[in-house]
């Protein structure tokens, strides 16, 4: 009797068709994995970071994360809700500081991850221009320590759970639009910011 109801409700809730699909590409940070990263190298000139070697003469300084980019597609059967598939990467870029003059000598990755995701998309304002939704995504990834190979120990490539929320987010535009979220989990903490269109 509750699937019946349910099947009953999307039939009677569904749009006429149109706009079904949405791709998303958005960018924004915190990348949790970075502060995971930054601790484990500790990268303070005077907190013994030439202790992190990379070779003989070089060690690694000022560590910074790229931000997290994100690449979503959904499908609309209700103006209300979607499910999707996301997918993300960010990495790490330290500076490779030669010990013996501290002149910098070159950019090297630290880290690499990629996550993806599926979930719902929950849209509960909609307006002809603006949009207030919410997301729940789930799945794995990739940690991809690039650390090791510059001590000829080799990369390697960690598995991990993925679990990514967007507690509230905002859309403006009808096919084309830009939106800003909040983000909470695992890929991102804070803010991100992005294009959307819907075909």
């Amino acid at each position: 009797m509750i699937m019946l109801c349910l099947c009953l409700s999307l039939r009677s809730f569904a749009d006429n068709g149109d706009d079904r699909h949405e791709v998303a590409f958005s960018y924004g940070g915190i990348a949790p994995a970075a502060f995971a990263y930054s601790n484990y190298f500790n990268l303070d000139f005077g907190h013994a970071s030439i202790g992190h070697y990379l070779g003989e003469t070089d060690f690694v300084h000022s560590m910074k994360n790229i931000g997290v980019f994100s690449l979503a597609y959904y499908y609309h059967p209700l103006d209300w809700l979607a499910v999707g598939a996301r997918t993300s990467v960010t990495s790490d870029y330290g500076k490779i500081v030669n010990a013996n003059t501290y002149e910098l000598s070159r950019y090297m990755s630290i880290f690499r991850a990629y996550d993806i995701s599926i979930g719902v998309k929950f849209v509960y304002f909609r307006r002809p221009w603006v949009r207030l939704y919410s997301e729940v995504f789930a799945g794995g990834g990739a940690l991809v320590d690039d650390s090791k190979r510059y001590m000829d120990a080799g990369k390697t490539v960690h598995g991990r759970f993925v679990f990514q929320s967007v507690p509230i987010g905002v859309s403006v535009g009808k096919r084309l639009g830009c939106f800003l979220q909040l983000e909470l989990g695992t890929s991102i903490i804070g803010a991100s910011g992005g294009i959307s269109y819907r075909f």
